[in-house]
């Protein structure tokens, strides 16, 4: 599976640690002394079939229209790579799922003057997305105060739990 995953909030070199800290079931914490390290990391997260693709970006610099742009050009990307690889046409340079990490720090297409509708505007614009593209979008949101003490208890989730309204949680 292909995965483009954008992060809002981090530094490539975070992410993909934490990642790859995942994917191996290594400690994040303990000390990288291979000089192999990067190699490694590029290699668990799929290596040259580019199963993993990381666009780092600074907080509101993209919207989700961006998003389907830059989409739209790893695919162009992927499909010449695949297709001189071999690969059947017909799947060449699909991307599988893409990653929003998180949908709240994406940039609205219109700004309107109330924050819940401009964040409600940019999950319907992830769901259109998802649609078009034929794929899972995913991303994170942020939880409201009440939900931090359902985390330290260990409860779940609802859509009661949500900052900034219901509307990020039913786009369509």
């Amino acid at each position: 599976k292909r995965v483009v995953y954008y992060a809002f909030d981090n530094l490539d070199g975070e992410v993909m640690e934490r990642l790859f800290a995942l994917v191996t079931g290594l400690d994040i914490t303990e000390p990288k002394v291979s000089a192999d390290y990067g190699q490694a990391v590029r290699e668990a997260l799929g290596g040259e079939s580019r199963r993993f693709v990381l666009k780092t970006m600074p907080v509101r610099s993209m919207s989700p229209a961006d998003v389907h742009r830059h989409v739209l050009k790893v695919q162009g990307y992927l499909r010449w790579r695949d297709l001189e690889a071999g690969l059947p046409e017909d799947s060449a340079g699909k991307v599988d799922m893409i990653c929003v990490d998180y949908g709240d720090l994406l940039s609205p297409a219109k700004h309107y003057d109330q924050l819940r509708i401009n964040l409600q505007k940019i999950f319907e614009d992830l769901t259109g997305l998802a649609k078009v593209l034929q794929c899972v979008v995913w991303s994170a949101t942020q939880g409201n105060r009440e939900s931090l003490k359902k985390v330290q208890t260990k409860e779940w989730f609802g859509m009661e739990d949500i900052a900034e309204g219901y509307g990020k949680t039913m786009p369509m």
